[in-house]
């Protein structure tokens, strides 16, 4: 049986997903959270969320990281649900309207990567302008220089360029 392990990125759209096995027990983290102030507390908020919840996840690499067979995939739908509802309960969704100087901060965090990528050898195409960037930062299309990594470079990828930290 083939196996395969995911970075997920708590905000950052640049991570890679996976899930373990899964529990119905409701988190007990408070739903009035104030929004985190680092990456490594928003990573913490959901590390404790999804382990409470039954999943057995690790944080590594700036991400949340579990392992399941591949031939799982009704647990990597419950793990997504499960992710997205300790986003929410944690305070960690990214649901906060971003400022200025955080979209200019996710913008060079990404410069920042691209330019490692290319140094490395990894084929990336061209940036968008600021704006665009901006203009399409959360929907589908956003602007991410890990996203034109092949699927199989993408873990040596992100090992040999980390991502950044996130803005919360």
């Amino acid at each position: 049986m083939s196996r395969f392990a995911c970075l997920a990125m708590v905000f950052v759209c640049a991570g890679l997903l996976a899930g373990c096995a899964s529990s119905s027990a409701a988190p007990s983290v408070s739903a009035s959270l104030a929004p985190p102030t680092s990456e490594a507390e928003a990573l913490q908020r959901n590390y404790e969320c999804l382990t409470e919840k039954g999943w057995d996840v690790a944080v590594r690499d700036g991400g949340i990281e579990a392992e399941f067979p591949n031939d799982q995939g009704d647990q990597y739908q419950q793990y997504l649900e499960d992710s997205n509802e300790c986003g929410a309960v944690t305070g960690t969704d990214g649901s906060r309207e971003l400022t200025e100087a955080d979209y200019e901060k996710l913008y060079q965090d990404r410069l920042a990567v691209r330019e490692c990528l290319v140094s490395k050898d990894y084929p990336v195409g061209d940036v968008p302008s600021y704006q665009a960037f901006k203009d399409s930062y959360g929907a589908d299309s956003t602007w991410d220089p890990y996203g034109q990594v092949s699927v199989d470079q993408g873990p040596a990828a992100v090992e040999a360029c980390p991502q950044t930290a996130s803005v919360y």
